[in-house]
């Protein structure tokens, strides 16, 4: 199996031969994990600013929409991941280079 390239290396490579996405997808969903928790801890707080019920009612509803805001990204990035992996296994099937 031949070695994977570094992520910086990968990057330069502009005839885009060496594929990214799965050595980024880690970070990519941390990311989002680590915007949608500050997204709600702001929500939080602005509604703490104006009363103690708009800040609670910001808290369940910020929960709420973390909830599915992860969810839809873990599928959204398993999806990727079930792409590449298709092709992967396409291009093995036809005899071809791995991409």
């Amino acid at each position: 199996m031949p070695e994977e390239k570094g992520v910086f290396v990968s990057l330069s490579d502009f005839s885009f031969k060496e594929v990214v996405t799965r050595q980024i997808i880690g970070w990519l969903y941390g990311i989002t994990l680590l915007a949608g928790g500050i997204s709600v801890v702001v929500l939080v707080f602005n509604g703490l600013q104006q009363s103690p019920a708009q800040g609670l009612l910001a808290l369940v509803f910020g929960l709420v929409c973390l909830f599915v805001w992860v969810l839809y990204a873990r599928v959204a990035l398993e999806v990727v991941i079930v792409l590449f992996q298709i092709a992967e296994n396409t291009a093995r099937m036809a005899g071809g280079r791995n991409p």
